[in-house]
């Protein structure tokens, strides 16, 4: 567990290639709008919230006591963290897109990480060094790093226990996933719906493993006729529209020839990839539980192999003939 995150996300200045990236935690109040003035939600999935650290806390062998005093440090270190985060209100606002989007070199990054292993946990997770980083919201950085003292770090050990206790907790045990089932229900006012164990888990293996459960669904469900017809009713729409265009006697030449250029650019995703080579998880090894494995194990995999996944994305061309994830 860390107090920022890291990742991969397309360069907005040049859609052809990927840049390393830097964005806040999430808090446990999710709004950093709720630390300055809580709303009737945000005193919601605080109750939530505090009532699934207590329980996680206390099952990994804390007190309530310690347990409770843990939460309140998480919360009043959040607090401090939470001033210099964009609010849910900004994030809908014109100005949001333009504010995220922050350029620094790597002589920049160590400028403003501070005291911060920012770039160390880059290189630590196989990432090669950049010439630039994208930082989401560097007055986070900036506050994260003034408050990265000695005097904090009982706060900060405390944040990271409960916070990192609450991100991992559907991977432990049955206890554990149903307990967040019911902080989720409290915090969307829902009852939750009984599921069959078949049903949830399926759901989450589809989630962790797209392409492996989307192949395997191809070749049970789907047929080459269905996506050869349906790829020729989209052409047959490009062609209409083609039409429409050019009779649209409103449009400049100009105009109307980026529009075209537009138009048969898209790309026609039916159904299923035309091939299945470079969505495959060959290098991906999970033990099943008859060999010993555990779901622990299996999902700590999965994270190794899509952190290398990226990494090998990082200095290539972005394909944009290849499928998104869903």
């Amino acid at each position: 567990h860390s107090a920022w995150e890291r990742g991969i996300t397309i360069n907005p200045n040049d859609s052809t290639s990927l840049v390393l990236a830097v964005a806040p935690k999430s808090l446990m109040l999710e709004d950093a709008g709720e630390y300055v003035q809580e709303t009737e939600l945000g005193a919601l999935t605080r109750q939530a919230e505090s009532q699934l650290a207590q329980k996680l806390l206390v099952k990994l062998g804390y007190t309530e006591e310690e347990a409770a005093a843990k939460i309140q440090n998480c919360l009043a270190f959040e607090g401090m963290l939470a001033s210099a985060m964009h609010p849910d209100s900004f994030k809908h606002s014109p100005e949001y897109a333009a504010s995220v989007n922050n350029f620094f070199s790597r002589e920049e990054m160590k400028e403003l990480q501070g005291s911060l292993p920012i770039l160390e946990a880059f290189s630590a997770a196989g990432y090669p060094e950049m010439d630039q980083y994208i930082v989401k919201e560097p007055d986070y950085i900036r506050k994260l790093n003034e408050l990265w003292t000695d005097e904090n770090l009982q706060l900060i050990k405390d944040c990271f226990i409960v916070r990192g206790s609450a991100a991992f907790a559907s991977r432990l045990d049955r206890e554990c996933y149903d307990w967040i089932q019911e902080s989720n229900n409290m915090k969307n006012g829902t009852p939750g719906a009984v599921q069959p164990d078949e049903m949830r888990f399926s759901a989450m293996v589809s989630r962790l493993l797209q392409w492996p459960v989307a192949q395997l669904y191809t070749q049970t469900y789907l047929k080459l006729e269905d996506k050869e017809r349906i790829a020729g009713m989209i052409e047959e729409i490009r062609q209409a529209y083609h039409g429409i265009l050019n009779e649209a006697d409103w449009l400049s030449e100009a105009t109307r020839a980026k529009a075209v250029e537009k138009l048969d650019a898209i790309q026609k995703n039916v159904l299923y990839p035309d091939s299945w080579e470079p969505y495959s998880c060959e290098e991906l090894n999970v033990a099943g539980p008859q060999e010993g494995g555990t779901l622990w194990e299996a999902m700590m995999a999965i994270d190794r192999y899509n952190t290398k996944q990226m990494v090998e994305q990082i200095n290539k061309p972005l394909d944009h003939s290849q499928w998104p994830d869903a």
